[in-house]
């Protein structure tokens, strides 16, 4: 599994494929990959809103568009 460690670094759309992968395959809720990770919920939102992608409750994973 890809560490997010460095996720602020990362380019959006690498970051984007790499969440949603993580959602699907090895995570039930974002909360539980942030945790695991050591990252902050409200971090990976900015990061990934300023990008243009928004967080899909219902489908756990990030889409573009707005909400």
């Amino acid at each position: 599994m890809m560490s997010l460690s460095q996720f602020q670094t990362m380019q959006s759309e690498l970051l984007l494929g790499i969440v949603n992968q993580q959602l699907r395959d090895e995570f039930s809720h974002l909360e539980d990959l942030c945790s695991y990770h050591g990252i902050e919920v409200s971090q990976l939102h900015r990061k990934l809103n300023d990008a243009g992608f928004y967080y899909l409750e219902q489908a756990k994973q990030y889409r573009a568009g707005s909400q």
